[in-house]
């Protein structure tokens, strides 16, 4: 199986200087963990929404990103994209074809729709809550942990009045 089969062929795109506050509200509107930064048909970056929920009211998705991207082919095998997430310690590959244009991202969500992955806790998901999205390894030769298992004084930080009350 390649990368072509499995990827998001609709990634969401946004405005680098369109405010974090906008950019988690069409995250949320679209059922996106990840959203691609683009500027003039330049592609800056990827967002993951619990970046943008700790970002402050006035930020502007320029802040917020991050760079620079994993890139990997349609043709290639879900072997590599399956070692590129684990290994680069990264959410979302950014799908390219031969002339580096944009044709989709690939996540573990992705990858876990398809089969692809065993759910074995600590490894394809959070060892603490069991999420696929956002995974990290703190260590080579230990578990993964989301985002907000990783850093639970900054997800309940980020949890604030209007993380919970942006208008869809």
């Amino acid at each position: 199986m390649i990368v072509a089969d499995v990827m998001c062929r609709l990634p969401v795109i946004v405005s680098p200087n369109r405010s974090c506050r906008d950019a988690l509200a069409i995250a949320f509107a679209q059922g996106a963990h990840f959203l691609l930064a683009v500027a003039d048909g330049d592609l800056l970056g990827v967002l993951r929404t619990c970046d943008l929920r700790r970002a402050g009211r006035g930020t502007h998705v320029a802040h917020s990103v991050r760079a620079p991207t994993m890139t990997i082919m349609g043709q290639d095998s879900i072997v590599l994209a399956k070692r590129m997430l684990a290994l680069c310690n990264v959410g979302c590959l950014v799908v390219v074809d031969a002339a580096f244009r944009l044709q989709g991202t690939l996540t573990s969500a992705e990858l876990s729709r398809a089969g692809l992955l065993s759910r074995h806790r600590g490894v394809d998901s959070c060892a603490n809550c069991g999420a696929v999205e956002h995974l990290s390894f703190a260590q080579p030769d230990q578990p993964a942990l989301c985002c907000d298992c990783l850093d639970p004084i900054a997800a309940a930080g980020s949890r604030n009045d209007w993380t919970t009350s942006v208008e869809l």
